[in-house]
């Protein structure tokens, strides 16, 4: 068993300090635990703005604290006795008092509450300095927090020995388990449980009823605790804001200071010993999945039965419903190349967000981007909707990471949808047409190629060598005004157009006045005829401002 650092109340009794202290009630639970002490010589707290009173001291208390008071403001029994019921509601450990100030014996009211919940009441026959007891206290709290430190140290320091030695997990189990003298449970997301020592089958089911209960009406941030008498706590083992796997640790008797500490500590240490895991996890997949097969399969060289099998091959009872080729790009200007273990580690990042959604993914590495292979296993939602949860929630934990992640620029672009697996180099092809149109258009917003809309036409243009035409007859005449004017035609007529010619929206959306506005609309009719706005002359110049933004000129 690793050293108590519990100090009870009947600990602090032995204490010199407390040689004419005395227990007034029979009842008194001298087990509760002591985590600190404070002197409270008042039962109210005043609103002095409104002369009201907040009878709700216990707010300005915490658990497991003795609280040490003279007494010497109880005029009112009443009062006292809401006072004591209060700090008995908020799981004080004792309540000190010093008789000579305002009673000479406890009354038996007081003591009877006090019996009802085996709550302490210690008194001093004896006048003494509650500063020094404090200062007593204090220098033994503060050095029991010292010893917790150095055996927490301790365990961690052997924690890494196992960790940086040959080991599977159940060495690490089995390891908490002596050290800590806890029962430990370890569920991963995917995987075998494990139970440290082995439970019987009906103690398992207990302990997984237990978590599930807790995940539902108490979700985990570090450590989840069932009320104040825990024999039984729980946290996440999480890495890249995904969840690995569940580590509970529970005991016949209440779990101490240190093994909630050491539940707690460990998560990291665990979570990065799986990333290791799933790296080398990654490595090896990679190592089948990027072979000939899956360019083939990208380049629409392999027949349906022949994809069917390779993908058995990974999954076996993997049955996808549509797939899609999404294009994960990064450009950095320090950097030419991303190195392979850069993209695996992004690889692991990716897979899981992909995979709460009903994605199955594969990937192929080319130079500075990741081809995701995503196949949809579900019917929940859109596929669409689905993976641009996953991408979305994925760009949220990349911008969170370290300054090196931050200075890549990510791009995700994603091709169409295809409901037959043999049709996927469709896809490919256009997911890089989405990605051209990102960074020509610098519309990183647009995700698939089914949302690029007349973008999907300009590329066309621009390879028959129209587009300058185009931009001539429709727009030279306003671009040449901005150049000599410095001018902001351009800009106003996109927006017009954008608004469907509302001028009070235009102008709002431009920052500027209704009259300056009406300025330019009628400036930009003597450039362009006042037959500008005709359908089949508006649908060429709104074309040719899209063409415009494209070439970023």
């Amino acid at each position: 068993m690793v050293y108590n650092f519990k100090l009870t109340v009947n600990d602090i009794l032995q204490l010199p300090d407390f040689k004419n202290a005395k227990v007034v009630n029979d009842t008194a639970d001298l087990t509760r635990v002591v985590e600190w002490a404070h002197i409270l010589e008042i039962i109210q707290v005043g609103d002095l703005a409104n002369e009201k009173k907040i009878t709700q001291i216990s707010d300005f208390v915490n658990d497991n604290v003795m609280i040490f008071t003279t007494g010497v403001g109880w005029k009112n029994k009443k009062d006292v006795l809401v006072f004591i019921k209060q700090l008995i509601d908020r799981n004080v450990s004792a309540l000190c008092l010093q008789l000579g100030y305002q009673y000479k014996e406890v009354p038996q009211e007081f003591i009877k509450l006090a019996n009802k919940h085996n709550f302490p009441i210690i008194v001093f026959y004896k006048e003494v300095r509650n500063i020094d007891i404090m200062y007593n206290l204090h220098t033994i709290f503060i050095n029991k927090d010292y010893q917790l430190f150095l055996e927490l140290e301790k365990f961690l320091d052997e924690l890494n020995h196992i960790l940086l030695a040959p080991h599977d997990l159940k060495d690490i189990l089995s390891f908490f388990h002596n050290y800590l003298d806890v029962n430990v449970v370890y569920i991963p997301l995917q995987g075998e449980r494990h139970f440290m020592p082995p439970l019987a089958s009906i103690e398992q089911e207990n302990i997984l009823n237990l978590i599930n209960y807790l995940k539902e009406y108490s979700p985990p941030k570090n450590v989840v605790q069932i009320a104040n008498d825990s024999k039984f706590s729980y946290i996440e083992i999480t890495a890249n804001n995904n969840k690995l796997a569940y580590l509970a640790f529970f005991s016949d008797k209440k779990l101490n200071k240190m093994q909630l500490l050491a539940l707690e500590k460990c998560n990291s240490n665990l979570a990065q010993d799986l990333l290791r895991n799933l790296f080398i996890e990654e490595k090896e997949r990679y190592k089948k999945e990027n072979k000939k097969w899956i360019i083939d399969w990208l380049h629409g060289l392999l027949p349906e039965t022949q994809i069917n099998h390779y993908l058995n091959q990974f999954e076996p009872n993997l049955t996808p419903i549509n797939a899609v080729v999404c294009i994960m790009s990064f450009a950095n200007s320090q950097e030419n190349n991303i190195s392979l273990d850069f993209m695996l580690h992004m690889t692991i990042i990716a897979r899981p967000f992909f995979k709460q959604h009903g994605l199955y993914i594969l990937n192929y590495f080319n130079n500075n981007q990741i081809a995701f292979i995503i196949l949809d296993t579900s019917l929940s939602q859109t596929c669409e909707e689905r993976i641009t949860k996953s991408i979305n929630e994925l760009k949220r934990t990349i911008e969170g990471r370290s300054t090196h992640l931050n200075n890549l620029k990510l791009t995700f672009s994603l091709g169409k949808v295809v409901n037959k697996l043999k049709l996927l180099n469709r896809s490919f092809i256009t997911a890089k047409e989405t990605l051209s149109v990102q960074q020509k258009a610098k519309h990183t917003d647009i995700l698939f190629y089914n949302n690029l809309h007349i973008y999907r036409i300009i590329p066309l243009l621009d390879k028959q060598d129209f587009i300058n035409e185009l931009i001539t007859d429709y727009l030279q005449p306003i671009i040449e005004y901005d150049h000599q004017h410095d001018g902001k035609l351009i800009q106003t007529l996109k927006v017009f157009l954008e608004c469907n010619c509302n001028k009070q929206e235009t102008a709002q959306r431009l920052y500027v006045v209704r009259q300056t506005l009406y300025n330019r609309i009628q400036k930009i009719e003597e450039l362009l005829g006042t037959d500008f706005l005709l359908p089949e002359k508006r649908v060429m110049i709104e074309i040719a401002l899209y063409t415009y933004d494209y070439l970023n000129i």
